[in-house]
């Protein structure tokens, strides 16, 4: 089982950027801002929500089976919320700090 979960996560991985390429990228003069937009896009983009949410579904069937201990699960959470939460809570940060 472990293999099969492996090799599946490592496919999903395999092909998270290519999907995220059609994504439209933020017009900009800075080459910067814009190779540091597509990452985000890749990072955040649907691909990325859907694979979040069949980790998420995957660990959830694992915690229901008890196969999980429930840190583990808390911080897979956790985890997916800071990659999901970033761009609003990095938003909050910068207006906080102009203030």
């Amino acid at each position: 089982m472990k293999k099969i979960f492996s090799k599946i996560s490592t496919l999903f991985l395999c092909l998270l950027p290519l999907s995220s390429y059609a994504e439209e990228i933020a017009v900009s003069s800075d080459p910067w801002d814009q190779a540091l937009t597509a990452v985000l896009h890749i990072m955040t983009g649907a691909t990325a929500t859907t694979v979040g949410a069949i980790a998420l579904a995957g660990t959830g069937y694992l915690f229901l089976r008890g196969r999980i201990d429930v840190m583990r699960l808390l911080a897979i959470v956790a985890g997916l919320g800071l990659i999901f939460g970033a761009p609003h809570l990095a938003q909050l940060l910068q207006h906080a700090g102009g203030q």
